[in-house]
């Protein structure tokens, strides 16, 4: 994401412009966590907008590099804290922030592919699945020796509680062990080292989100464990499946 592309397609068009002149460490190439976050404390301070959204990466990018609780993703994480730091020091009065992430991660060592002794297998990431019995029978066989990577059974209750363009009634549905992914290998071989040493993409069981929100008028509360999709599910809100922290301010308007 270089700088003069994403400048190209501001708006307002000068907008770069406007960010460099107080900041001139701004307009490197590459933009990154600090210039994001540079961004975002300038639009704080001279744009006073109602709603902002910023979206740090660099984690990211350093577990897949050198893989999740490394010392190199460790330090990568301080630095984003100070970064959020920063941004919240920016924010007005009466302000309220909320932290999410997206995914998890795990650590790599092989990615494993089923198909090439199990052709009509589907395999997804994390997860290996039958269309028929008989898959599920050759499955079930593999699993018996560990260099396939096959972990535990998923049952159809938990399959079907996250609906995806897999097939949606599958004979038998493994996980992968730790450290494995299923998928294609550069020549049809069993297996092959992974491109990352750290991804994502696992079934969703095997790890977990963050959701902090605070500011004014936010009641401390520690909610239960609950989907990462209820979030952007205004319908459900209050449902008993999503328990809201229900902030009061002057007026009675919320702040979320």
């Amino acid at each position: 994401m270089d700088l003069r592309a994403i400048a190209s397609k501001a708006n307002p068009p000068d907008l770069v412009d406007k960010i460099a002149a107080n900041t001139p460490s701004f307009t490197q190439q590459w933009m990154d966590d600090r210039t994001r976050t540079l961004a975002a404390v300038w639009m704080l301070k001279h744009e006073h907008p109602q709603l902002l959204l910023m979206h740090l990466v660099d984690l990211d990018s350093e577990e897949h590099d050198n893989a999740p609780f490394s010392r190199e993703s460790y330090t990568i994480l301080e630095y984003t804290d100070q970064l959020i730091g920063q941004a919240v020091a920016a924010m007005p009065a009466g302000s309220a922030i909320a932290v999410v992430s997206d995914h998890g991660f795990e650590r790599m060592d092989k990615i494993v592919n089923i198909k090439s002794v199990a052709p009509e297998a589907v395999q997804a990431g994390s997860i290996v699945l039958a269309p028929d019995e008989k898959t599920a029978g050759q499955l079930r066989e593999l699993k018996k020796d560990p260099k396939y990577g096959i972990g535990r059974e998923i049952s159809a209750k938990e399959y079907a509680r996250f609906p995806s363009m897999l097939p949606q009634h599958p004979a038998v549905v493994f996980d992968s062990v730790e450290g494995v992914m299923f998928g294609d290998t550069r020549n049809g071989e069993l297996t092959a080292k992974p491109g990352e040493i750290g991804n994502h993409g696992h079934w969703p069981m095997r790890y977990r989100s963050v959701f902090v929100l605070s500011g004014a008028g936010i009641p401390h509360e520690v909610l239960p464990e609950f989907s990462l999709k209820t979030i952007a599910s205004p319908a459900r809100r209050g449902s008993g499946n999503f328990p809201v922290a229900r902030p009061k301010t002057a007026g009675g308007k919320g702040v979320a």
